[in-house]
């Protein structure tokens, strides 16, 4: 996961927002194909129409980013590697959970995702390409960073492990497309951010995706 996010945040900064939302909108499809690959698991036409479904409203969620969607770049790349890195972090998942707790395995992930990332940040700073971290960060900075890691990285992951024991990876895909529109709803609650009817749109449209999914295909 931390690799994942630090690919991403590379990603973003050389690209444009548009491009980024695009390409990040397919990780449940992603998903699902990886599943279906590693995972034996069975892509049928409701699940098709479920994923055209998303990525539609993940589209419409993202709306305003996509005015800036243009000609490729090169952070698009990373940007693709992020979401193929994070589709397959939940498919190995989905196979690890089946013999492992979920708390001692996320601790784990996060013990060598720490290990790895600051390795990776410290190779940065000596090959001259990143700044050195600030030595005395503002105390508020900190407390935020602080926050942000309890709660997009230990608790997601743990909640991720325990979601992946009792669903297929595949369906997994499905549920993760709603984390924009939470997104979407957070902004407009902390931030006072607005939000378009093209967005309320979208956000249905991945509300309408989720009840679909949970139809029995002979239903």
């Amino acid at each position: 996961m931390p690799f994942t996010y630090t690919v991403f945040a590379f990603g973003v900064a050389r690209t444009t927002a548009g491009n980024a939302s695009i390409i990040a909108s397919a990780e449940p499809v992603l998903i699902a194909l990886l599943a279906a690959l590693l995972l034996r698991e069975c892509i049928k036409k409701q699940l098709i129409i479920v994923l055209v479904v998303i990525v539609a409203g993940l589209l419409l969620v993202t709306g305003p980013d996509l005015a800036s969607a243009g000609r490729p770049r090169d952070g698009d790349l990373l940007v693709l590697a992020s979401a193929a890195t994070g589709a397959l972090y939940a498919v190995l998942n989905r196979r690890l959970v089946a013999d492992a707790d979920p708390l001692p395995l996320a601790l784990a992930q996060q013990a060598v995702g720490i290990m790895v990332l600051g390795g990776a940040v410290a190779l940065l700073v000596t090959a001259g390409v990143a700044s050195p971290p600030v030595a005395s960060p503002p105390r508020e900075a900190l407390w935020l960073a602080i926050l942000s890691g309890l709660l997009q990285h230990s608790v997601a992951v743990w909640l991720h492990l325990h979601a992946l024991r009792g669903m297929t990876a595949g369906r997994f895909g499905v549920v993760l497309s709603l984390v924009p529109v939470f997104a979407l709803g957070g902004a407009y609650v902390v931030l006072s951010e607005g939000i378009t009817l093209m967005q309320l749109a979208g956000a249905a449209l991945i509300g309408i995706a989720i009840i679909l999914s949970r139809r029995r295909p002979d239903a």
